[in-house]
């Protein structure tokens, strides 16, 4: 067994052994979790639950391995410089560059000043992403499986991943400016949208494309 193989082989194991304990759980929050996307009000009553946001919050960390691999297995996020890596040098430098876009997104939030809007409605907008997450990832692992099945070229592959992101992230970014301007003016939304989500966004694919 190749390096590759090995690498995938393991990291899938591991993220299964985390994902199969919480698969009751996830059937349960599914509902909730996929309303949030798509109603403000799904999104507030999710994060005003501390049993519902909770085990949102925990299904998102352990999502973040099977997401790390995911990227790095299609080559989502490949600059020059990672492409010269050996593996499994190459998966933990993605997974390494996953966990500082989120550490990005943290600092930039916590240096952001609060909006003048309720705590709840605030919490569902911040919460969003962790939301966000597990929805992607439910929605691009079953194409992805097909797509092996079939041996369908990578590069046709990562059309179709970048295609289902795009949309979902698009919906995402309505659903979040929605849920501002539920009590922000627009005007203050649009700010901070682009300094929450669009700033660490653009960072994640300039590295991408620059380096």
């Amino acid at each position: 067994m190749d390096i590759d193989r090995l690498t995938l082989t393991v990291s899938t194991g591991l993220a299964l052994l985390m994902l199969l304990p919480l698969l009751d759980q996830y059937i349960k929050l599914f509902p909730a979790l996929i309303g949030s996307l798509f109603s403000t009000s799904t999104a507030v009553r999710t994060e005003d639950k501390c049993k519902l946001s909770r085990s949102r919050n925990h299904l998102f960390t352990i999502s973040i391995l099977p997401f790390c691999i995911l990227v790095w297995h299609k080559g989502l996020y490949c600059p020059d410089w990672m492409g010269r890596l050996e593996t499994p040098w190459d998966f933990l430098s993605t997974a390494g560059v996953v966990l500082l876009y989120f550490l990005l997104r943290y600092a930039i939030k916590i240096c952001t000043p609060a909006p003048r809007i309720s705590k709840k409605v605030y919490a569902a907008f911040c919460g969003l992403p962790r939301t966000f997450l597990i929805i992607l990832m439910t929605i691009l692992l079953p194409p992805c499986i097909a797509m092996d099945a079939f041996d369908v070229p990578l590069g046709t592959e990562k059309i179709v991943l970048y295609t289902l992101s795009t949309i979902c992230y698009i919906l995402f970014l309505a659903r979040r400016f929605h849920i501002f301007t539920s009590e922000g003016n627009f005007l203050q939304a649009i700010l901070y949208l682009c300094t929450l989500e669009i700033l660490p966004t653009a960072v994640l694919v300039v590295t991408s494309v620059v380096f």
